[in-house]
């Protein structure tokens, strides 16, 4: 009978963690979970790290931050507007806190008047303070904290396109 209950216990505690994800997981893998839509995302502005910064531009010699966000999300098969202040219209929107890899970062570099000018997509969360987004900078295209002073302290909101 021991070794009945013994084996019994035994059973439930490796069905229940092993079919209960949290306990698979370590707490970076669910930081950095991501559909596979979000991956392809990423993977695709990722192969475009170190183009050129090129006004208006969606590929052809360079890229703008809309232009990245718009080609990335394209080539995973997503249609996206083309532009950073209609891009952040479309999705729900995610608190800062909340980000996870493929969502959408929008910001607004200009002081004093709020209105939206640069985009990005996050790419990794590494820690509590390292959140980590792919976009187009005046030197080109480049991987970046969120939480470094002139992103936080621009940041505008995140949306999530799924």
């Amino acid at each position: 009978m021991k070794k009945y209950l013994l084996s019994l216990c035994l059973l439930s505690y490796v069905l229940f963690t092993s079919s209960c994800g949290i306990f698979n997981k370590t707490k970076s893998e669910e930081s950095n979970f991501s559909s596979k839509k979000a991956k392809a995302v990423i993977a695709s502005a990722r192969t475009k790290t170190g183009s050129p910064y090129k006004y208006g531009a969606t590929g052809d010699g360079g890229y703008d931050c809309s232009g990245l966000v718009f080609t990335s999300f394209e080539e995973a098969g997503i249609k996206l507007p083309r532009t950073s202040t209609e891009q952040a219209t479309v999705g729900r929107d995610v608190v800062f806190a909340k980000v996870r890899p493929g969502d959408l970062v929008f910001f607004a570099t200009k002081k004093g008047d709020g209105k939206i000018t640069h985009s990005g997509i996050v790419t990794e969360i590494k820690e509590k303070e390292v959140v980590m987004f792919i976009h187009a900078a005046n030197s080109g295209v480049r991987e970046d904290n969120l939480y470094a002073p002139y992103y936080f302290n621009s940041f505008v909101k995140a949306k999530r396109v799924e």
